[in-house]
């Protein structure tokens, strides 16, 4: 059969047309395969991303079933995901029983009310917390009524610590505020941009501002004052903090005390009593003039003196008690500022004197140092020797605890025809007894002698003298450590006969005193400022109290009547080279004693000058 030209052409289209469409269907298959790989491969992706990621989703449909991946079970201790959220809970893992119920309660609420939730669970058996979170599943995911819950792995606990360091710094910040509100001292904070963003109450108290929300709405600043002291410290990059510091207070307190100090001094200057005070570091930051006098200090000091130097300046004054070991004695002084309480020691001094000296310790560790010379009550040892009396037929020699000469009766150097200047010099026994030595029979006795004083031994015996007379000697061991030693014989020359008067052994200090006490209506009635100076070495003398007390009162009689009112009178007392000074001297015009003044100081083998400006100072010298 054969076909029209018009059937073929027909033909030739339709093939053209059914090659043409075989081939965009090739195309377009081709396109979908390549679509469908690219989808596998992105779910593969998902899925390897979503095991990997620490969380695991787990979908919960309206009743009750569960789409997971096994990972859930691994974390749960399970063989397999189950079925339903209530499956997830066995006896070998799974959730415990209250945090399953717990669970079960927040996927109902979030299924109905689409309300998201938040919990920990701990797996059966595991220390290891999980966090979940559930939300209502996207309508895509699943159909309505489906939540989708989220567990995630704390791990290392990591989650509870930050939550824990959140809270802690939570409250410490809480608690810093708190504690910036309540301090008593202006205090602020500055933002990075230099403006204030907290401040305290005290910060608007001290501007005036009603409140602290003022201060930072205005951002009232603090202006320069007197004795307020701020700073400021840097914050990094936050800002930074400052205070303020009034020390008004501080100052006015400071300047109270000052003068509070400046007047005790001013009381202590005007006392006879030696008094001084050390600081902290042991430095002499007072000493009034009565101390000065009493231990030998050089007055108008440029530079501090420390306790040291104090003590070596009495020590070569000669007023402080002779000793074997002058280091550990200071030591044990120095011990003072340290102690917990008061301190007392008594210093026996070679003039036969003796001080008590106390110690204080004060709070900022310095030291109040008082001398007292003891002239009250039973009269210690070395003042008891020092009233033998001169006419004793014994020849005395009293030693210090270190062997030096301290004290001597006047027929000592006599016996032994020694010059005074020998004796003034304290030598030692072995010096003192090498001087007599060529006076005895048998020079090798004076070491023996030496010896017994020394050791301190209660010792008699004999010596005999080159002109055949025999001497009896003794040597005894006195409580403070000295010895003594007597020589008794023909050998022996008395003493100068004391005048026909009724001697007795006068303390000089309290015997003045007591003659100024006397005179206290006439003193105050013409207001009258009286001071009365006693060296401390000045001790004692031999004298009839009755006739000298009435010669020194009949000189002070003068020199009040002399005074003008609200006028001064000066009374000194002092010993220099054995003899004792008394010195009256007053602000007024002259003093003309009664000739039975002067024959009554004369009668004690005394003299009396009149002399010193306006021939107002009257000077009395006993032996």
């Amino acid at each position: 059969m054969e076909l029209s030209p018009t059937a073929l052409v027909i033909i030739g289209l339709l093939l053209a047309a059914w090659t043409i469409g075989a081939a965009w269907a090739i195309l377009a298959a081709r396109a979908q395969v390549r679509r469908a790989n690219s989808a596998r491969k992105a779910t593969r992706r998902l899925a390897q991303m979503i095991e990997d990621c620490p969380a695991v989703p787990v979908l919960v449909r309206a009743d009750g079933k569960i789409e997971a991946p096994e990972r859930l079970a691994s974390w749960l201790g399970l063989d397999a995901v189950p079925a339903f959220l209530s499956e997830l809970e066995s006896r070998t893992g799974g959730l415990v029983e209250a945090d399953l119920a717990q669970l079960q309660q927040a996927v109902k609420r979030t299924q109905k009310t689409a309300a998201p939730f938040q919990m920990a669970v701990t797996p059966r058996g595991s220390s290891q917390r999980l966090l979940v979170r559930g939300q209502h599943a996207d309508p895509a995911i699943s159909a309505a009524g489906a939540a989708l819950v989220w567990f995630f792995s704390e791990e290392g606990g990591e989650l509870a610590r930050l939550r824990t360091d959140l809270a802690r710094v939570r409250k410490d910040a809480a608690l810093l505020r708190a504690v910036i509100e309540a301090a008593p001292v202006p205090l602020w904070l500055r933002g990075p941009d230099t403006r204030l963003k907290l401040v305290n109450p005290a910060f608007a108290d001290l501007v005036g501002a009603d409140d602290v929300d003022q201060v930072i709405a205005e951002q009232v600043e603090l202006e320069a004052r007197p004795f307020l002291r701020t700073g400021e410290v840097l914050l990094d990059e936050d800002g930074s903090a400052g205070f303020a510091v009034d020390h008004s207070e501080a100052e006015q307190q400071t300047g109270a005390l000052h003068r509070l100090h400046q007047a005790q001094q001013a009381i202590l200057e005007r006392l006879s009593t030696p008094v001084a005070r050390f600081d902290g570091d042991q430095s002499l930051v007072f000493a009034n003039s009565a101390f000065q006098r009493t231990f030998g200090l050089p007055t108008g000091r440029g530079e501090a003196v420390d306790f040291g130097r104090v003590l070596e300046a009495a020590r070569q004054a000669e007023r402080v008690p002779p000793m074997r070991d002058y280091s550990a004695w200071t030591r044990r002084l120095t011990d003072w500022f340290a102690a917990h309480g008061a301190q007392e020691d008594v210093w026996r001094l070679t003039d036969g004197s003796q001080l008590r000296i106390l110690g204080q310790p004060m709070p900022d560790g310095g030291l109040v140092m008082v001398a007292e010379e003891r002239i009250q009550g039973a009269a210690p040892p070395a003042r008891n020797r020092t009233a033998i009396l001169d006419n004793l037929l014994e020849s005395l020699a009293v030693f210090a605890p270190d062997g030096h000469l301290l004290l001597w009766n006047r027929p000592f150097p006599a016996l032994w025809h020694l010059p005074d200047r020998t004796l003034a010099e304290r030598p030692s026994v072995e010096a003192l007894l090498d001087r007599i030595a060529p006076r005895l029979a048998q020079p090798h006795d004076a070491p023996a002698l030496a010896e017994a004083i020394r050791q301190r031994r209660q010792h008699a015996g004999q010596i005999a003298l080159p002109d055949g007379r025999t001497l009896d000697f003794a040597t005894a061991a006195l409580p403070d450590g000295g010895a003594l030693l007597t020589f008794c014989g023909k050998g022996a020359e008395p003493a100068e006969a004391l005048p026909s008067i009724d001697h007795a052994e006068i303390e000089l200090m309290p015997f003045l005193t007591g003659i100024v006490r006397q005179r206290e209506d006439a003193i105050e009635a013409k207001r009258l400022t009286l001071d009365l100076r006693g060296d401390r070495r000045s001790g004692t003398i031999m004298a009839d109290e009755a006739l000298l007390g009435g010669a020194i009162g009949g000189l002070i009689d003068e020199a009040i009547a002399a005074t003008s009112d609200k006028g001064r009178i000066l009374i000194t007392l002092s010993r220099r080279r054995g003899a004792a000074r008394i010195t009256v001297a007053h602000s007024g015009q002259g003093i003309d004693p009664d000739p039975a003044v002067r024959r009554a100081i004369e009668a004690h083998g005394g003299q009396l000058d009149i002399g010193g400006d306006r021939n107002a100072t009257a000077t009395i010298l006993l032996p």
